[in-house]
């Protein structure tokens, strides 16, 4: 499990320190069944998991999250609130979890490891923008 998420840290600028930093942290593995909900910011080891937002009349799919990539609600990793959003299994996956409370200390405590989370909260954005502009949002 570790080495799926040690190959997607190797392609960032991380050194290996920081790598074995974040590896030792974001460890707890989770198996999601097809059709299984999952809230918590995950690195997705193996399958596909589907960020949703759901209401009585239908479910619309905001982004997926595959193979070597990062997914969450981020507004409620980010403030600690009941998100709206759902991460859902869309096929059987394994995923790796990090509690905010680890990844806030690893950002305070490592200055590479705080440049490369600003990174990937940057690509996010820009992701969830551009899908925004393609949808007429």
């Amino acid at each position: 499990m570790i080495n799926g998420l040690e190959n997607f840290l190797k392609q960032s600028d991380l050194s290996q320190a920081s790598i074995a930093m974040i590896c030792d942290c974001w460890n707890k593995e989770i198996i999601v069944k097809k059709k299984e909900y999952l809230l918590r910011k995950s690195q997705v080891v193996s399958g596909c998991i589907a960020l949703v937002i759901e209401s009585e009349n239908k479910n619309s799919v905001l982004g997926f999250g595959y193979e070597n990539s990062i997914i969450t609600s981020f507004v409620s990793f980010s403030t600690g609130t009941p998100t709206e959003l759902s991460l859902l299994g869309i096929a059987a996956s394994k995923v790796l979890k990090i509690s905010k409370k680890q990844l806030n200390e690893l950002v305070k405590n490592d200055p590479e490891i705080a440049k490369w989370y600003s990174t990937i909260i940057e690509k996010t954005l820009i992701g969830h923008l551009k899908r925004q502009n393609v949808a007429g949002i």
